[in-house]
């Protein structure tokens, strides 16, 4: 009798490992995916990030080419000096 016991445990010992195993094996997978995944959003957003902040700043760049030919902004006149207060 004093045999089974130490078997039982080890069968039960184990029984649990090789149940963790077979637990973890499709977490590890799901894990990886989900990470993956995540990964190519935050690409995508921070292309399209990149795109947006370009368009603001060719936004402005374009606006100040323009004023730069400006003779008023040149000459620094009092409508020159509206056109700055304004932008």
């Amino acid at each position: 009798m004093k045999k089974t016991i130490p078997i039982h445990a080890f069968l039960v010992f184990i029984s649990a490992i090789i149940l963790m195993g077979l637990f973890y094996l499709p977490y590890w997978s799901v894990r990886q995916k989900t990470i993956d995944a995540f990964n190519s959003e935050q690409m995508v957003l921070a292309s399209q990030a990149t795109r947006e902040i370009r368009q603001f700043f060719y936004t402005y760049v374009k606006a100040l080419r323009f004023f730069a030919f400006q003779d008023s902004i040149i000459h620094l006149d009092k409508s020159g000096w509206l056109l700055m207060d304004d932008f």
